[in-house]
């Protein structure tokens, strides 16, 4: 009893000489604050591009609907997932940060027509410093070989859900994306350039499973859904983004 009482006292006379220690509590991690680099106003949507701050917590989740798209991560793999199809070149320095892009198109659908003129209203535009060319490339095309395997891979909204990926060891589950989503995807994993060869399905969504240790795996992946892989050349847009672009303003 006498100890019981001991220890009560001991506590009692901390909590009196450290009365704020508690009622402060425990040091918390803020949200990492942002500077704005791009932010365009056009009649058919709103692109906005942020840095994230080195301190803090950066929300680097993606998420989307039918009118937005908001991907957060290396500068790499944001084009990758928002723009797709092109080729990409970005300076060491850059792509080093984290940033946060969030496009809104109310009343848009997100095809790869409209999804161009994005990316060409903000190279007119010449927002952080970002610049365009033309090249004819070599790279792995994918075109449809069975219609019938193929319609067995579209995605039917689940609970709400209308896009979700997962990597885990060497394989990539895709739900909700489109063909050249996927194609961006595999060439953004593997470092290799595959584009989809293939006019009136692309704005459908798919739900697949790709085995990426490989070409071979890769291939054989994309025939369980009705597609076929081949080398082709194609012109290619290359868009660069060098080292310390011009912001063009802060938040």
């Amino acid at each position: 009893m006498k100890k019981e009482l001991c220890i009560a006292l001991t506590i009692m006379g901390f909590l009196t000489a450290f009365p704020n220690l508690f009622a402060q509590g425990f040091p918390t991690k803020v949200d990492a604050q942002k500077t704005l680099l791009v932010s365009i106003e056009h009649p058919r949507f709103t692109l906005i591009l942020e840095k994230f701050d080195k301190t803090g917590l950066q929300g680097i989740s993606s998420s989307s609907g039918p009118e937005f798209k908001q991907v957060g991560g290396k500068l790499s793999q944001i084009m990758e997932e928002v723009f797709g199809q092109n080729q990409y070149e970005f300076g060491k320095g850059v792509n080093r940060e984290n940033y946060f892009l969030t496009l809104k198109h109310p009343g848009q659908e997100r095809s790869e027509e409209f999804l161009k003129l994005v990316l060409d209203t903000w190279v007119e535009e010449g927002s952080f410093n970002i610049q365009r060319e033309e090249l004819l490339m070599v790279k792995t095309c994918i075109r449809l070989e069975d219609r019938t395997k193929l319609k067995a891979a579209l995605y039917q909204t689940e609970k709400g859900i209308l896009q979700k990926s997962q990597y885990s060891g060497q394989n990539l589950e895709m739900t909700g994306y489109t063909l050249e989503e996927i194609a961006a995807r595999i060439s953004y994993e593997t470092k290799e350039m595959y584009a989809m060869d293939e006019t009136g399905i692309r704005n459908h969504l798919y739900k697949v499973r790709i085995n990426l240790k490989s070409a071979n795996t890769i291939r054989e992946s994309l025939m369980k859904v009705g597609l076929k892989t081949y080398t082709c050349k194609q012109m290619t847009t290359l868009i660069k983004i060098p080292d310390e672009p011009q912001l063009s303003m802060q938040q």
